[in-house]
């Protein structure tokens, strides 16, 4: 046996995986790094300005120049009805809670928060149909 970590090898490796990465490498160099950004920060943009503008809704990004992760929640609404109410519309959603930053968690006392991630893949006209849903949801008409 080896004296180093390498002992812990198993000589087995997922190749689909491996080629995979590859794959999206590409698509993402063929793509441009740069594109992919701004269009991730548009569509991000378009879903803050969205949500902000429900009543109660409050996002809760920091800083100048935001990821493309959009966090929020809606006023009165449990953070993981609000997903699961998106998740029955075909809306795929997360939960940001306080064990993945409890630092900045605990420092704005900030609750489970709604995650929503749009792909440089995304429409306008999904961002539009999110929006739409979040909006019955936060009028009560659309729960899980």
């Amino acid at each position: 046996m080896r004296d180093d970590a390498r002992r812990f090898e198993t000589y087995e490796h997922d190749h689909a995986a491996r080629l995979g990465l590859g794959v999206a490498a590409d698509y993402a160099l063929g793509l441009g790094l740069d594109r992919i950004a701004a269009r991730i920060g548009e569509l991000a943009a378009s879903l803050r300005q969205g949500i902000a503008a429900l009543p109660g809704a409050c996002v809760h990004d920091l800083g100048p120049d935001p990821a493309g992760l959009v966090t929020f929640t809606l006023a009165g609404q449990d953070s993981a009805a609000v997903r699961a109410a998106l998740g029955r519309a075909g809306i795929s959603a997360g939960l940001s809670l306080h064990a993945a930053a409890p630092l900045d968690a605990a420092a704005r006392a900030l609750p489970p928060l709604v995650r929503l991630s749009p792909h440089v893949y995304n429409s306008a006209d999904e961002i539009g149909r999110t929006l739409d849903v979040l909006a019955r949801v936060n009028r009560g008409e659309f729960r899980p």
